[in-house]
């Protein structure tokens, strides 16, 4: 079990349902672990509440579990269970889903670079995913396509993950508010005052594609003007 495990996840082992085996990743509210489960190897992510009141970090959480339930995709991970664990300020909230090994595109950037053939690929993979996702009615926006979201497992199919940003179209609406989330960079204009659509999702798609011919960050090949200038800095054809 890994030492980092927090005082929340004390509940999670007497219960006897989840055993953690090691960190995946590290985030600015908490952690997600290997573990493994009733349904075998799983993933869980664990989001810290603290001292915080039910807000929109809480109000993100539940909606990605709410959503994730109802997506049955071979490249989006199956969830298998959330839950709350924990008192006061070691109070948490856990998603557990499928495991997806392999290597997500942001650390594979660290020792490959990427031909246009497969940028490519991913491009027309992930495609084929935000549109089922845009095709459900109401719509499903994931609200921040980036490599670090999009693992590629041994037989080199792509898998979106991270759904913490995922809106609902109708829901929000009804709601009447929106959220501004996402990744600066990969996100477009209208995004930052939370204005997200099916495009934003295709916006950010290309932003991965640049990430990944380039090497480069979408916001350092942006001028003053908002022009963005990614041929010069990779190698591909003309036709692209």
């Amino acid at each position: 079990r890994d030492s980092s495990t927090s005082r929340g996840l004390g509940d999670v082992y007497k219960r006897q349902k989840y055993e953690l085996q090691t960190v995946l990743g590290r985030g600015a509210h908490g952690l997600t672990f290997l573990a493994q489960g009733p349904n075998g190897s799983c993933a869980i992510k664990e989001l810290h509440l603290g001292r915080q009141t039910a807000g929109k970090a809480t109000e993100l959480f539940h909606r990605e579990a709410e959503v994730l339930a109802q997506l049955q995709h071979e490249q989006i991970p199956t969830l298998y269970d959330h839950f709350v664990s924990g008192v006061g300020i070691a109070r948490s909230l856990y998603v557990v889903q499928q495991y997806i090994p392999g290597q997500n595109l942001e650390e594979r950037l660290k020792t490959h670079r990427f031909t246009q053939a497969e940028v490519t690929d991913i491009v027309q993979q992930v495609g084929r995913i935000l549109t089922a996702l845009h095709g459900l009615s109401p719509a499903v926006i994931h609200r921040d396509i980036k490599p670090s979201n999009l693992i590629v497992d041994d037989d080199g199919q792509v898998h979106l993950i991270d759904f913490g940003s995922v809106r609902d179209v109708m829901q929000d609406s009804v709601g009447g508010g929106s959220t501004v989330a996402g990744t600066f960079g990969f996100m477009p204009p209208e995004q930052l005052v939370g204005d997200a659509t099916p495009p934003s999702d295709i916006y950010a798609l290309g932003m991965t594609a640049v990430r990944l011919l380039t090497r480069q960050s979408p916001i350092t090949l942006t001028d003053h003007s908002g022009r963005l200038d990614w041929r010069s800095h990779a190698n591909v054809s003309d036709a692209t």
